[in-house]
């Protein structure tokens, strides 16, 4: 690995001892090309970031990921204290522009990052949830083995009701599974944070540390799946979905998202594109 001073690569890192195993090539096949392996994020004690507190005596028990949104670029992972460079068009810090909540635990579920959200709104008009469906069944998580959000059925009719009303103008094209509500993406518009579609917050809980909201624009909502066609990237997860609402990796994609598991809480920066840089702009140019 790469130890960093937060803005480029500093030395090369030998960590020894480090679990891991093999895996036939069919467990492999699913993965993207060029992929050769996975790294296990979550809570348990032989996940890859609960190893390297331990074998580099890392002063906090935190890690940060930024998710490319194309293969051209990496995406970057810190694990420890920043701070977490990103370029250009100016160097920054990316943990100073993060909003926090609370990460939570689903006793079910006790490897998985949880949040609490107090609602879901579509162009700023909350969608109109059953009573206490986002703390039901497994609440809120946040999972980047999902290629997509998948929400519950009693939550996802009504969001994605909530977004066929405000884009009642756009013409529709034929659905594309696993996505229901697809456009002619000709007709949506384009703007710096990708199609001029009604934005989607996902209401934090009020808490200590803040909440606010999770805001996705268009490069997050929607995702390109034919020449001229777009389709709103959510997922019907049904009736049986482990979680109310499980925050897939292209949600998270150019978003700067802090695991702080000492202080149990996630910051994030919504979407990069705002301030003109990615998760790709992490200066890997460093010996």
């Amino acid at each position: 690995m790469n130890a960093t001073d937060g803005k480029t690569p500093t030395a090369e890192v030998n960590v020894p001892g480090v679990l891991s195993s093999c895996a036939q090539d069919s467990l492999l096949r699913s993965l993207p090309s060029g992929v050769t392996g996975d790294a296990g994020l979550g809570r348990g004690s032989l996940s890859l970031p609960s190893q390297l507190y331990t074998k580099l005596s890392l002063a906090k028990r935190q890690f940060a990921i930024c998710l490319p949104s194309t293969a051209a670029a990496p995406g970057v992972a810190f694990f420890g204290s920043g701070p977490y460079g990103l370029m250009p068009p100016t160097q920054f810090d990316a943990g100073a522009a993060l909003s926090y909540t609370d990460l939570v635990r689903d006793p079910s579920r006790p490897f998985a990052y949880g949040i609490r959200l107090r609602g879901i709104a579509v162009n700023q008009e909350a969608v109109p949830l059953p009573a206490g469906a986002l703390a039901r069944g497994g609440g809120v998580t946040l999972d980047t083995a999902l290629p997509y959000t998948v929400m519950r059925r009693d939550v996802y009719r009504p969001f994605v009701d909530a977004f066929r009303r405000n884009t009642a103008m756009v013409p529709r094209a034929p659905a594309v599974a696993p996505f229901e509500l697809c456009f002619d993406s000709g007709a949506l518009g384009f703007t710096r944070v990708g199609y001029a579609v009604a934005p989607v917050d996902l209401m934090m809980a009020a808490t200590t540390r803040g909440g606010g909201n999770w805001t996705i624009f268009g490069a997050n909502s929607m995702v390109d799946v034919a020449p001229g066609v777009a389709c709103l990237a959510f997922v019907d997860g049904g009736w049986e979905a482990p979680s109310a609402v499980a925050v897939g990796g292209f949600q998270m994609e150019n978003n700067f998202l802090l695991f702080d598991e000492e202080a149990s809480r996630l910051g994030f920066s919504g979407t990069l594109l705002f301030i003109r840089t990615t998760c790709g702009n992490f200066n890997f140019s460093g010996n």
